[in-house]
Parts: structure tokens; C-alpha cells; sequence
């Protein structure tokens, strides 16, 4: 049996299915899905149980953290939820039979054999997992030597149990001298910092979602063997222009969000008249019939990040980033 966990809310609940179901696909053991429970409907959790259909000595279980612990952590990206930190509280509420557990993000497919990972030896380690595709910036950033990417980690409940990680988490996340730009991440890698095993990066293969950006560490030529992990622009956002967006699509196939799958074709019809192109992380033309109608870019101001969209030339709104 595998022990896997993914966090989720209601926005986030077709995705983490998608997510499970490529685990299911390739999977050559059974695996016992233990779920994060952010806010999921009954309907919604009645929909994800249908992935079991052809797998039935699998199973899903639903946890919850204690709202009181969560809610008093900090949050400083718009674009993070609460179910980012649950991970952080695995050691405590999944069952103390379970010693070893993957934890992988809902904008994971994987495409490979998840049994093969779970197999790897982390008896002297906090965790596994895979370097940043930006590790030297976070390095820097955090001084956490050998930063890696918590969305894929092959957990030891048994030493974080042993060690009350959890308790050190808390402490470090409420220290108002600790500046955290990435919550979560950022506490994983300080204060287990000594204690994690850097995987084969094909278990976490991080790409940005655009047609030719990858990021440190991986070739153009590479393929995909394992675990794919999308960031910034998400799979199933009509921007991303990554060559791997079918996979998505493929697996969600699998799910009862199936009848989804000819946005998937509609977005490639449109984008035959419509293109993005991204130049930087946060510069964008939007060009329609070979026409440049908008362009964003980003720029200084007063020591401050910027963003400053253009249409037709002229400018019409900033932003701070």
C-alpha cells in the first residue's frame, strides 16, 4: 500500500482529482489517498470517490486540521490558501500506523510509477524531495542551503513524531523576527535544513506552463518520467502554453470531470487566432492576427515593483507586484 496526501479546497478539488487519477493510472501497488480537507463539498468528495471505480482496494480518507493552529499562521501570497500549511500537520493527523508518506501538490500529474518513490530509503531524513527550480534565489533569500520545491516530498512520520517537528514549525512561523516570503516552503527547508534527502528531479519536473521556459536544471529535450509539476501558469488556464497541458487533460478523462475535456480543444482553436507571449516572468504582448493590442511589462517606481499595461501603445493601468 502507498500512502499518498494532497490538501484542497472547493476551488481545487477537479484538479487534486486529475492529480490522483494519473496516481491511480500508473501506480503498480494500491494506494490510500489521504486528503486535506479545506472546505470540499459532499458532492464534490461523492465525485472524487468515482476514481476508485476501477481501483477498489484503494481507498480515500478525509482529515482536518485544527482551524484554531491554521488560522493564526501567517499568509502573505493572495495566491496561497490556508491548505498550503496542512502538510506541515501530516505527523499528527494521519494515523500513527502510517510511518511513510508522499505528499504531492494538485498541480501534479504523474506519469510514472509513484511505487518506485515511495520505496526510496529516507530512515535518516525528514523528508525527501527535489531542488527549486530556483533554488540559488531562495538560498539566498532564506539561507537554506540546497532549497528544494515542497510541492512533491516523500515524508518520515515516524522522525518528525519522534522530534515533534510540528511544534517547531509553529514556533518558527510565529516568530515575528522570521520573515517567510514562502510560508510553508520556507519553514520545510529551514528548519529541517540538514535533514533532507535531494531526489532525482524527475520527481518533481517543475515547468512554468510557457511554450519555452523551463527552469534550472532540466533540458528542453528532457521528457517527462515521472512527476510533473506545473507553476505559474496552471494546466488548465487558457494561458498556459506548456507542450505537456494534454496530460492534464488526458487523466481528467478519468475523472467525473470528463465533460471538460473540449475546453481543452476550444483553447487551441482560439489560440490558432490569439497568442501570448511571454519575454520575462511578468512581461506579456497579447498579439491577435499578428496585431500587438496589449503589452504588460514590469518597471521600477519609487522602489517598488511594477506592472504597467499597455493597449496599443498607451498606457492604462499599473500595478504593484
Amino acid at each position: 500500500m502507498i500512502n499518498i496526501s494532497l490538501a484542497s479546497d472547493s476551488k481545487y478539488c477537479r484538479h487534486m482529482c486529475v492529480a490522483m487519477a494519473s496516481v491511480l493510472e500508473n501506480a503498480s501497488d494500491n494506494v490510500c489517498f489521504y486528503i486535506f480537507d479545506g472546505g470540499i463539498s459532499d458532492v464534490q468528495k461523492n465525485k472524487v470517490e468515482k476514481i476508485l471505480k476501477n481501483h477498489p482496494e484503494s481507498s480515500i480518507s478525509y482529515l482536518k486540521v485544527e482551524n484554531k493552529i491554521v488560522e493564526k499562521l501567517p499568509l502573505v501570497d493572495k495566491h496561497l490558501s490556508l491548505t498550503a500549511y496542512h502538510r506541515l500537520f501530516a505527523a499528527s493527523c494521519i494515523p500513527d500506523s502510517v510511518d511513510k508518506l508522499i505528499y504531492i501538490d494538485c498541480d501534479t500529474i504523474t506519469v510514472g510509477d509513484i511505487k518506485q518513490f515511495y520505496d526510496t530509503d529516507i530512515s535518516n531524513y525528514y523528508f525527501g524531495a527535489c531542488l527549486d527550480g530556483n533554488t540559488k534565489y531562495h538560498t539566498e533569500r532564506t539561507g537554506a542551503p540546497n532549497y528544494i520545491n515542497s510541492g512533491v516530498m516523500l515524508i518520515n512520520l515516524k522522525k518528525w513524531r519522534e522530534d515533534n517537528l510540528e511544534q517547531k514549525f509553529i514556533d518558527y512561523m510565529n516568530n515575528p523576527n522570521n520573515v517567510l516570503g514562502f510560508p510553508d516552503q520556507d519553514v520545510l527547508n529551514i528548519v529541517c535544513s540538514g535533514n533532507i534527502k535531494i531526489l532525482d528531479p524527475s520527481w518533481n519536473y517543475q515547468t512554468t506552463g510557457r511554450r519555452h521556459s523551463y527552469l534550472a536544471g532540466f533540458d528542453r529535450e528532457d521528457t517527462v518520467k515521472n512527476i510533473l509539476h506545473f507553476l505559474v501558469r496552471k494546466p488548465w488556464r487558457f494561458h498556459c502554453r506548456s507542450p505537456y497541458q494534454h496530460l492534464y487533460y488526458k487523466y481528467l478523462l478519468k475523472t467525473p470531470w470528463f465533460y471538460m475535456y473540449p475546453y481543452f480543444w476550444f483553447c487551441k482553436f482560439l489560440k490558432f487566432f490569439y497568442f501570448k507571449n511571454n519575454t520575462k516572468e511578468f512581461d506579456s504582448e497579447y498579439t491577435v492576427l499578428g496585431m500587438k493590442i496589449i503589452r504588460i511589462n514590469e518597471r521600477n517606481k519609487n522602489n517598488k515593483r511594477i506592472l504597467v499595461t499597455k493597449v496599443f501603445g498607451i498606457p492604462v493601468k499599473e500595478k504593484e507586484i
